[in-house]
């Protein structure tokens, strides 16, 4: 299949959409949750093997075009090695790799820098509520519970070799990570939600926190600069298919909230027991008193600021 092709196929797939409001909920109420799909659809026939020429072919394209992508192929375990170092270079950091139950390599792609950035500055927020947390243990020590573990690449433990690279995340020690972040663009959320789907159900990974930007909002910031439209959402495991191991755990959303107008925004909060290791006095004590992380609201703000300003670097 010629590249333009598969390029051509895979941007079709995004429909534009605009974001639409929705106020914060709790985090830890479920009333109102949104499952996000219990079973992965699965293919009939097993997909066609791309080649390493197209699957090169296309990332140079993508990074040429500099739109965003996220398209899924399958390939040789051979060429997904090879595919991985390929995109370790520094021309070619901003691509993502991860897979599904359907597909062995998937590519995400965002050009520029804002989404990089509102990552970093929200894992910054989310790291200092957790060492400002009033609920810690007296003998917490950061070094020893919680690691920043950001971008860092993931290998599945599954019978073929597989990859995921989040966005940003949080492990406890030297775990697999506990709760990831994805940043990417309203138009890819079926398949960003598809992703975070697979992160939770066959990883051990607690929590996916999801962050899109764009399109720029209808109108400016509250002091005349254009802002793009940001929303942020929560996916988790019900608790209650987390001890069950003989069922796949459903996924909700738990959190939905938009970070477009500065009178909209609020404290962020988050369940603080997906952040370490079930078992450790952490956990124990966020999971028995169902304590929250606070983001606090300035902070939130500050995030704001940060994606606004290289919204158009």
């Amino acid at each position: 299949m010629r590249t333009s092709t598969m390029l051509s196929m895979v941007q079709s797939m995004a429909t534009s959409s605009q974001l639409h409001p929705s106020s914060q909920v709790e985090v830890h109420s479920l009333p109102d949750e949104t499952e996000v799909g219990q079973n992965q659809t699965q293919l009939s026939t097993p997909p066609l093997l791309s080649s390493l020429d197209e699957i090169k072919a296309f990332i140079y394209q993508s990074r040429d075009e500099e739109k965003p992508v996220f398209a899924s192929f399958h390939v040789s375990d051979h060429d997904l090695e090879t595919i991985y170092e390929f995109v370790q270079v520094r021309g070619f950091r901003n691509f993502r790799l991860s897979c599904s139950n359907t597909h062995n390599l998937t590519l995400r792609y965002l050009p520029g820098v804002a989404h990089h950035v509102a990552v970093r500055e929200l894992e910054s927020a989310i790291l200092s509520s957790i060492c400002e947390s009033p609920h810690l243990p007296r003998n917490f020590y950061r070094m020893d519970a919680i690691v920043l573990t950001g971008a860092a690449t993931v290998t599945l433990d599954k019978r073929d070799k597989l990859y995921k690279e989040p966005d940003g995340s949080f492990s406890s020690s030297d775990t697999f990570p506990l709760v990831v972040i994805e940043a990417g663009v309203p138009q890819f959320m079926p398949q960003m939600q598809d992703d975070a789907r697979h992160w939770l159900q066959e990883t051990p990974v607690n929590m996916v926190i999801l962050i899109t930007l764009g399109p720029e909002a209808s109108g400016p910031d509250i002091d005349g600069v254009p802002m793009p439209c940001i929303q942020v959402q929560h996916f988790e495991k019900l608790a209650s298919d987390v001890d069950d191991q003989s069922r796949t755990p459903r996924i909700y959303t738990t959190l939905k909230a938009v970070w477009t107008h500065e009178d909209d925004v609020g404290d962020f909060m988050l369940p603080g027991r997906h952040f370490f290791v079930e078992g450790t006095a952490e956990h124990e004590v966020f999971r028995a008193g169902d304590y929250p992380l606070v983001v606090k609201r300035e902070k939130v703000l500050k995030i704001r600021r940060w994606i606004r300003k290289m919204w158009r670097s």
